[in-house]
């Protein structure tokens, strides 16, 4: 017998034991790492729930930001009406402090008298 093909025989047997090992450790890294406790699955499906209830609470957000533009819409509505009616009254009272009246009014002229002090009076 030759040395050469007992020593690749020997060889080929220790690469193809490191290389059983090298897939034994692989596999045991990729179960870690779809584990869904531990590893990216359990990552993915806790980011899935959030997605979730991101998608509900944006929906609910988005119906009640809808009802408030409608309920602010009908507020400036109002406003504008109320814009409107507020200016007729003004040209109306405009309207009349211009008209002259037809007699000027006089007041009397209000008189006032010092009081005196120790007069003994009664009031």
């Amino acid at each position: 017998m030759t040395l050469f093909p007992l020593l690749s025989d020997g060889l080929l047997v220790l690469a193809t034991v490191a290389l059983a090992a090298y897939c034994w450790r692989l596999a045991a890294r990729l179960r870690a790492f779809n584990d869904v406790d531990s590893g990216l699955g359990g990552a993915i499906a806790a980011l899935s729930l959030q997605v979730d209830e991101l998608k509900d609470t944006l929906a609910t957000a988005t119906a009640e930001s809808g009802s408030a533009a409608a309920s602010l819409d009908t507020a400036t509505d109002r406003a504008n009406d109320s814009i409107g009616r507020l200016e007729m009254l003004i040209a109306a009272a405009e309207d009349v402090a211009d008209t002259p009246t037809d007699a000027p009014k006089t007041e009397a002229p209000i008189h006032f008298r010092p009081h005196r002090h120790g007069t003994g009076g009664t009031i």
